[in-house]
């Protein structure tokens, strides 16, 4: 599958958007128990991460080797695929996907019994998403959960991020938008999602552009430029600052620490977590047809982190205290 224009969404379906994933139960994507709907394609390349059907705006074709019952015992993809790019593999037990030459149309995954192919990306509405979110209306009421939109970036899809968050909030539901901070903050309906949001999960992952461009794709002025607008512009929007702490790219005390100066300047960051990146395993990324990332094992040792959590935490309150000396 070509992905020469993987950095702009699609607009194939009018009113519905790409769905990679919706996980219901979550604890880590705001208050209470949450549902999470995970929109496909994201502007930045972070090697780290661990939602790799999430990247691309397009459908994928996922194939789990482990799940495949084997050409001699099945071969039915073989024979379903009109393109003829599932070939044998040179074992002649397994199969491989041709992915340059694949259309990604449903005819192998439907074929397959044991579904090692599948189809990744489903086209919803506005509508159907907060449908499915409100099936958990019992959990969100006793835990103080709701729905939450993640990705890939919801607010590249500034329309359908704007309807779900807006017919959500109709419905009574908790939203919360969990964003790499990398979109248009001018786009009117990226400001309405805003607007109309309990909480803003934002990741803030590096001071240093030059650094953050190397490994994310892009560097980090737009973001950095977004939660300034954000904090100012949205005073009464909850944010939660959110910072994976990779090996080798923002895990020294010094990086930390510019990241915990950075965030606690602004009154409507009600938290800074540090995340610890775990350990991603190469074979996700080979179900989509993609490398193994530059970092792979990546996670800091517990007593680290706890370094590096008591840290933000000393920098928050220094910075409340100078706030309230300045005003006394």
């Amino acid at each position: 599958m070509s992905r020469k224009n993987e950095s702009r969404p699609l607009q194939s379906v009018r009113d519905t958007v790409l769905v990679s994933a919706i996980q219901r139960g979550s604890i880590k994507d705001g208050p209470g128990l949450r549902t999470v709907v995970y929109l496909k394609g994201c502007p930045l390349r972070c090697p780290w991460c661990y939602n790799a059907e999430s990247l691309h705006f397009q459908r994928e074709l996922r194939f789990v080797p482990e799940f495949c019952l084997g050409i001699s015992s099945c071969g039915r993809c073989l024979e379903a695929c009109p393109e003829k790019t599932i070939v044998a593999a040179r074992d002649r037990k397994t199969i491989l996907v041709l992915r340059d030459a694949c259309r990604v149309c449903p005819s192998c995954s439907s074929a397959c019994p044991s579904q090692a192919l599948t189809l990744v990306g489903t086209y919803m509405t506005a509508e159907q998403i907060v449908d499915e979110a409100v099936l958990d209306r019992a959990f969100y009421a006793t835990s103080g959960g709701g729905i939450t939109l993640s990705g890939g970036e919801p607010l590249v899809r500034p329309a359908l991020a704007a309807a779900i968050v807006r017919l959500a909030k109709k419905r009574g539901l908790h939203t919360a938008i969990d964003t790499c901070g990398w979109f248009d903050m001018d786009d009117p309906e990226a400001r309405e999602a805003l607007a109309n949001s309990d909480l803003l999960l934002f990741d803030l992952k590096h001071m240093e552009s030059a650094k953050h461009k190397a490994c994310t794709r892009m560097d980090n002025a737009r973001i950095l430029e977004n939660l300034d607008r954000i904090a100012r512009e949205f005073p009464n929007l909850p944010i939660w600052i959110r910072t994976p702490i990779v090996r080798g790219f923002n895990d020294s005390e010094q990086e930390v620490l510019a990241l915990a100066r950075h965030a606690a300047q602004y009154p409507n960051v009600q938290r800074h977590e540090l995340l610890p990146c775990l350990d991603i395993g190469e074979d996700k990324y080979a179900q989509f047809g993609m490398a193994r990332p530059q970092f792979a094992s990546i996670g800091p040792d517990p007593e680290q982190l706890a370094r590096l959590q008591a840290l933000v935490a000393q920098c928050r309150n220094e910075m409340r205290m100078d706030e309230g000396g300045s005003r006394g």
